[in-house]
């Protein structure tokens, strides 16, 4: 997965880009990627249906309970906690029991005599169908005779059992299994016609192959960037804990200790995360032995404003900067131009950090290809009472997380409706 992960930025061009381009982060090449169990995990952990690796363990009635109302249009509603107990086998204090009870209630699975629902067992591929089915919009009425045997065959006639190895519906499920039940689903279209699932109950579209565009998902869940100067420091803003995040560095799958040895190198790093999957994409300077490998189109580099540049027709919106007297960069978002524009909270002479998009402009008659290098995210060095910088303003495109330091130099992490200066 790690090489693939930054390439391919026109597999996504898919719809609002609330992100600002920042999104193709998960721009995974999906067509190279259709038959990866990685890469469907990668799409239900971003779905936060379910945030875990693909396993051959069993899963539950109660787990599955859960990733089921997290797949359904309930999934903003249930807060984890119960009041009452819900069946004769699981109280209150179950941690399934929120998600028992919506997805009992809802029909999405079936309960058993004696007012039980042995959450403790596992899940049958009967169990899936009748939940997915319903999800569609299908009831009992549509599957004459043998409902369950009706229903089953309707499963499979829909591809809901595509890269799926269990075929009776008895086979008891793993969490692979599940991944690709609830992948499927998200790419099915809904009983009514009204577009795949993933549509009336995510942000998601097809790409042209007919796999699953991340880009609508990770518009709603990527927050950054942030400037971070301890591994300590990025614990205090990341809502997840570090020791089982998946980490990125520069667009190559990576491990903690490679951001260790930057901010060890030098001194800070900037961060986006995504609380769905636990994942946090980081960026600066090479390390020692880096190879640029990493395929990333997203590059951060720090220097200080030399020039503003604005166009002739308007002299309100600029349009490109300059870093250190040599180095030209476009402006990328609405954001990033107010950002620098006259009321705005960066001037020429200050030292800033900036995440930059690049995009191909032609290749040249030996076959050399150049690139134009557009800004999408910019973070602001500022002066602490102690002598030292902190990275505290910027404009991103992922709203809450924005990092505010106070007159004696103290960082606290304030949550915002947009990223607008004043917010």
């Amino acid at each position: 997965m790690n090489k693939y992960l930054f390439r391919g930025i026109s597999v996504l061009a898919g719809a609002g880009m609330a992100l600002s381009g920042f999104s193709q982060l998960w721009a995974y090449a999906a067509s190279a990627q259709s038959t990866s169990i990685a890469y469907r995990t990668k799409i239900i952990n971003l779905a936060g249906i379910y945030t875990g690796e693909a396993s051959s363990e069993p899963v539950t009635r109660g787990d599955f309970a859960r990733m089921t109302v997290l797949a359904s249009s309930y999934k903003d509603t249930v807060t984890g906690s119960n009041t009452v107990n819900v069946f004769s086998d699981v109280s209150r204090e179950h941690e399934d029991a929120a998600y028992i009870r919506v997805a009992a209630r809802q029909g999405y699975m079936r309960s058993y005599l004696g007012g039980m629902f042995k959450p403790e067992e596992s899940v049958t591929l009967n169990d899936a169908a009748k939940a997915v089915l319903t999800l569609l919009g299908y009831t009992d009425e549509d599957f004459a005779g043998d409902v369950s045997a009706g229903r089953l065959e309707k499963f499979k006639a829909l591809e809901l059992n595509k890269n799926l190895s269990k075929s009776s519906g008895t086979d008891i499920l793993d969490y692979e299994d599940c991944i690709n039940i609830f992948y499927n689903l998200l790419r099915t279209e809904t009983k009514g016609g009204t577009g795949i699932y993933g549509s009336t109950v995510f942000d998601i579209s097809l790409a042209s192959d007919g796999e699953i565009n991340p880009d609508g998902l990770v518009d709603d869940t990527m927050v950054g960037p942030i400037m971070v100067n301890s591994l300590e420091e990025l614990q205090s803003v990341v809502p997840f804990d570090l020791e089982g995040a998946q980490y990125y560095y520069n667009g190559d799958s990576t491990r903690q200790l490679s951001l260790r040895t930057a901010l060890s190198n030098h001194g800070w790093i900037v961060v986006y995360y995504n609380e769905n999957s636990h994942t946090i994409f980081a960026f600066g300077q090479n390390l020692s032995g880096d190879n640029g490998s990493g395929e990333s189109t997203y590059y951060v580099t720090r220097g200080n404003v030399s020039q503003i540049y604005y166009s002739a027709n308007d002299m309100i919106t600029p349009t490109s900067i300059t870093l250190d007297g040599s180095r030209d960069f476009g402006l990328g978002t609405s954001q990033v131009q107010f950002m620098f524009s006259i009321n705005g909270e960066i001037k020429v002479g200050d030292d800033v950090v900036i995440v930059t998009q690049q995009t191909a402009t032609g290749t040249d008659s030996e076959g050399d290809t150049s690139y134009s290098y557009s800004v999408i995210g910019v973070i602001k060095f500022e002066s602490n009472p102690d002598g030292s910088n902190t990275g505290v303003i910027y404009a991103g495109a992922a709203d809450g997380g924005r990092v505010v330091t106070d007159a004696n130099g103290n960082r606290s992490t304030v949550t915002t409706s947009d990223n607008t200066p004043g917010a």
